[in-house]
């Protein structure tokens, strides 16, 4: 019986180490950091909800909204938040994270 190599290529490594460690990290920080800013709502205290200008959303999910300045706003539906598209820092995070996503795939190719 002869065993054929597994068509996944998986990260191994430090690269493989930190990616592991940063998403355990990342989910076990997000509920502590939404308590630490309000993001669930305490008994006896009014819902805060949305209260960003219904023309700043583009096709109803996008966000585009110059004179906030904030880089994230409350989703208009569901749980989360999505960027300022406005803000030039929405776009170089966006970006970076595209490149840091390519530069992964591209590594894990060239790996094997």
């Amino acid at each position: 019986m002869s065993s054929s190599p597994s068509p996944y290529r998986w990260i191994t490594g430090p690269v493989g180490l930190a990616v592991n460690i940063g998403s355990l990290v990342a989910v076990l920080l997000l509920p502590v950091w939404m308590l630490a800013t309000g993001r669930f709502a305490r008994p006896g205290e009014p819902a805060q909800g949305d209260r960003s200008p219904d023309s700043a959303w583009k096709l109803g999910l996008i966000y585009f909204n110059p004179a906030d300045p904030a880089m994230w706003v409350e989703k208009r539906f569901g749980v989360g938040f999505t960027l300022n598209f406005a803000r030039p820092s929405a776009w170089f995070l966006l970006t970076a994270i595209l490149a840091a996503t390519a530069a992964l795939v591209v590594w894990s190719l060239g790996a094997g």
